[in-house]
């Protein structure tokens, strides 16, 4: 992962999952990334916002008093915002297209965001899936890539892939 301090009040958070398939066979590959904020140094009181599907991708905002996560997943097939309970009873429910269409429980409570993620990794390839999570506090909105810049991420990996072969 990377840490990036975007501003006064803000920070943004870049991880990466890769998988690599250096096997004779095409791989189905479902990736789940889960993040519960606890903003405001509290876990009661988050407020979810309408989940927006953006050319950049899935986004889920989570808000409480002045602090605001956001969490954007280029790619993500479905998405989930809910309570703690909601959101492992869809994860454990064995049912694999859980996440599409989108659930979402805007609290308040203690929420939990969830991105899903499908690929399709073919022999002697690697696939990455990115996530973005910002956070801002006192009233500052986070600061995540653009879709513009999310392309050029997409060419840097194309081409770190490149050159492993």
């Amino acid at each position: 992962y990377q840490l990036t301090d975007t501003g006064l009040n803000s920070s943004l958070v870049t991880t990466w999952l890769c998988f690599n398939n250096t096997g004779q066979n095409t791989y189905n590959i479902d990736t789940f990334f889960a993040m519960d904020l606890d903003l405001m140094g509290t876990f009661g009181g988050d407020q979810g916002l309408p989940l927006q599907n953006l050319s950049a991708g899935k986004l889920i905002t989570t808000v409480e008093g002045g602090d605001t996560g956001m969490m954007l997943g280029p790619g993500a097939i479905g998405s989930g915002l809910g309570l703690n309970s909601q959101i492992l009873s869809a994860l454990t429910n064995n049912v694999v297209n859980t996440w599409n269409p989108d659930i979402s429980n805007p609290g308040p409570g203690d929420l939990e965001d969830l991105m899903q993620f499908h690929n399709i990794v073919p022999p002697g390839q690697q696939v990455c899936v990115p996530m973005y999570i910002g956070v801002g506090i006192n009233n500052q909105i986070p600061t995540l890539p653009e879709p513009g810049s999310l392309v050029a991420l997409g060419f840097g990996a194309v081409a770190i892939m490149r050159r492993r072969k």
